[in-house]
């Protein structure tokens, strides 16, 4: 078990409720607006705080309701991609990545570390190289994409938590990043979740999807397993209503 969540929140007439073990794959938290996907995000990260529950991450408790422990968010470890990507806009991408290596310096200890070879080398890899010096309002959206997911991945975190990623790409941009975004949650190797309403997409870049509808889980398991049901009760609906 690499990712633990049991947690219940409440917000107004809205119950959070949420269930579920993962192991180092990719999961797609698939639903409608306003059913818990992103809540369920941020309450892992430690951006909210659930009322009950506990939260564990590679045998790392980061919540436990019951034990009184609510790990900070800096020190949990997990790298959250928010929807606007939230990259300083007066500072270059070469700045904006170096953001993100504190993290990364302070486990590994300062000695030895050769920061400016770590943000290179997350450069090359996120295919930057060029737009180190360009400032955010400079570069494409795709782009401020890259930079934001390097700002996060020069950090190596334990867990990587997209919400909604390509929601602020037009059409144009998005078919090449699914694809681009998917290899690189795969070669990650640990525990991604992200955010979708968008069955194509969660069909592209999960291996695991839970399904979501007002604040529960009411289906999780692999993905092709997943749709193959969605399918079958779809089409069998359909029948019953002709």
């Amino acid at each position: 078990m690499a990712l633990y969540v049991d947690i219940e929140k409440r917000l107004g007439s809205f119950d959070l409720n949420m269930k579920f073990e993962m192991d180092n794959e990719v999961l797609a938290l698939l639903g409608a607006s306003g059913s818990g996907k992103s809540m369920t995000l941020k309450c892992i990260a430690g951006i909210e705080r659930p009322d009950r529950g506990r939260i564990v991450l590679d045998d790392h408790v980061l919540f436990d309701s019951s034990q009184h422990i609510n790990v900070k968010p800096q020190k949990r470890h997990v790298g959250y991609l928010f929807q606007q990507y939230a990259l300083f806009p007066n500072m270059s991408v070469y700045q904006n990545i170096a953001c993100g290596i504190k993290g990364a310096v302070k486990r590994g200890g300062s000695k030895g570390v050769d920061k400016d070879r770590m943000i290179r080398d997350i450069i090359d890899m996120m295919h930057l190289n060029g737009l180190e010096e360009k400032k955010p309002r400079q570069i494409s959206g795709g782009e401020q994409q890259r930079v934001a997911l390097a700002r996060i991945l020069v950090n190596s975190p334990d867990a990587l938590l997209l919400d909604e990623p390509f929601a602020a790409l037009d059409a144009s941009l998005r078919k090449n990043l699914v694809r681009e975004t998917y290899k690189l949650m795969k070669d990650y190797g640990k525990s991604v979740i992200f955010v979708t309403h968008d069955q194509k997409e969660a069909f592209r870049l999960s291996e695991s999807v839970a399904l979501l509808d007002a604040g529960v889980i009411t289906r999780i398991g692999k993905r092709d397993e997943i749709f193959e049901k969605v399918m079958v009760e779809n089409f069998r609906i359909r029948g019953e209503a002709e």
